[in-house]
């Protein structure tokens, strides 16, 4: 939001956010360009508007993005090689589930191969990986 001047707050942007939730159109959002108020404020708001979280960084952010899965079941987050640090995807999905975690790769950035390694390999159950892989 910041590159493109506009705030992700109701007072901005509620009647882009009421047209996108009436027909459940998701909302992309790169963590790093949103005011966590804001993003909370909007979860709040728009509780049947999906919200989709890209680029969550896994060292130190997680006090922000986890309550925030935990309290919004509409909020969703890619999962990318940046969270396949040791052991991160399996605390991932036990600290919030696995239902509103969706496969990513960030290519072209990322090569493919490295996120699909991520999830085959990490230790959780044929339902959670199952699930992040169909999303």
């Amino acid at each position: 939001c910041r590159q493109n001047s506009f705030v992700l707050a109701s007072w901005c942007s509620g009647p882009m956010l009421e047209a996108m939730q009436a027909v459940r159109l998701p909302l992309m959002v790169m963590f790093a360009d949103v005011s966590h108020d804001h993003l909370f404020e909007v979860l709040r708001d728009f509780p049947d508007l999906p919200i989709i979280l890209h680029e969550v960084p896994r060292v130190g952010y997680n006090r922000i993005a986890y309550p925030l899965l935990r309290r919004f079941p509409q909020l969703h987050m890619v999962c990318d090689p940046p969270n396949f640090v040791h052991m991160g995807l399996e605390y991932l999905v036990d600290a919030v589930g696995h239902d509103q975690l969706l496969f990513g790769t960030r290519y072209p950035i990322c090569e493919g191969g490295s996120a699909i390694t991520g999830v085959m390999y990490a230790r959780m159950s044929e339902e959670a990986r199952g699930a992040i892989f169909s999303a």
